[in-house]
């Protein structure tokens, strides 16, 4: 509680002594401060700690309200729109260094994965790991000034058959910020207002990612367009997302995305697609595929084949139940989601 009376002090003390406009639009807290709020927000939002005292959800609140006041209270009373010169130049061309730092390592042909990783200097490692079929996929973050470029790698073997990365923000600078980056880029990238973030690079080889798992498992029967559920169709066969394996999740309890995703496709009545999904490249979309058919009385042969395949992959899964957020294997995944007395079917 020690960090987050200090960070709530900060901004307390800020407003207490009297401030004009012009500071508000300027204020940005110490560095310190910024640390000490990102993890508090961490582990707040993805409940990582599974004792978050009722002082430090109190404190979080509170001092999103006070950053929630000093970003939108200027912007309404001010005189006609607010300018850019409130920016921190050091931040920004943080951010356009980050920009070039990346932009010199995103042309194809892509180097083997080890090589990328040692161009990509400065990035930290989020997870590594194996996702089957010989495919192994990496997160990484780069952090600039205003924004953090969040990086994904799958690799086959060594050759990298998909790259993401996206640069994210903040909405009280992103505004401001992104024209800079756009054009830093020099690239069409696409911008997201709502999460105040672009996409630089989405590359993928579905080719030769689907070569590897069909190889093993055998290809889908024939599906129909995705249609009405194709954005969520295709968030279970991003090479990209790690989807938490659960029904409710993190401190609201919510629906986790992959969840909602396949349950919508269940609702739609297209089990093609959720077969599809069965050969998607993340284990935990896979794992919701296998849920969704596990306890139907008319899975076919093959449905059964491939779950019995992917339950001897035995492998590592991020799964989460409220709260807390853990890593599991098949076996025990399907042993908790059909306990007698759990409302665990899709």
């Amino acid at each position: 509680m020690a960090d987050a009376q200090k960070i709530y002090d900060e901004i307390v003390e800020f407003f207490a002594r009297g401030t004009t406009r012009s500071e508000v639009l300027a204020f940005r807290p110490s560095k310190k401060t910024q640390g000490r709020v990102r993890e508090s927000l961490v582990r707040n939002k993805g409940c990582l700690m599974n004792r978050v005292t009722h002082n430090r959800r109190a404190f979080l609140l509170g001092a999103a309200g006070l950053i929630l006041t000093a970003m939108s209270k200027p912007l309404a009373f001010a005189a006609g729109p607010a300018k850019p010169h409130f920016l921190n130049s050091d931040w920004l061309n943080k951010d356009l260094e980050l920009v070039a730092s990346l932009a010199k390592h995103i042309d194809k042909p892509y180097p083997k994965l080890d090589r990328f990783l040692s161009q990509v200097q400065g990035s930290d490692t989020k997870t590594h790991r194996w996702i089957g079929f010989e495919l192994q996929q990496v997160k990484l973050a780069k952090y600039g000034g205003y924004t953090t470029a969040w990086i994904t790698v799958v690799a086959l073997h060594e050759e990298i058959v998909a790259l993401e990365i996206i640069q994210s923000g903040t909405q009280d600078s992103w505004l401001y910020v992104y024209p800079q980056l756009q054009k830093a880029w020099k690239q069409h990238a696409t911008e997201n207002v709502e999460k105040a973030s672009l996409t630089a690079v989405r590359f993928v080889e579905q080719g030769k990612i689907d070569h590897a798992i069909f190889a093993e498992l055998g290809a889908p029967s024939l599906f129909e367009e995705a249609g009405a559920c194709e954005r969520q169709f295709e968030l279970l066969l991003s090479p990209f997302d790690t989807l938490d394996v659960g029904k409710a999740c993190y401190f609201d309890g919510v629906p986790p995305p992959g969840y909602s995703a396949v349950k919508q496709l269940i609702n739609s009545g297209r089990f093609d697609l959720i077969r599809r999904v069965l050969r998607a490249p993340t284990p935990e979309a896979r794992m919701y595929a296998v849920l969704s058919l596990y306890d139907r009385s008319d899975k076919t042969e093959d449905d059964k084949s491939v779950i019995e395949k992917l339950r001897k992959m035995d492998l590592p899964m991020r799964v989460c139940r409220g709260c807390r957020i853990s890593t599991e294997k098949f076996d025990d995944i399907i042993q908790w989601w059909t306990k007698p007395g759990k409302e665990n079917v899709i």
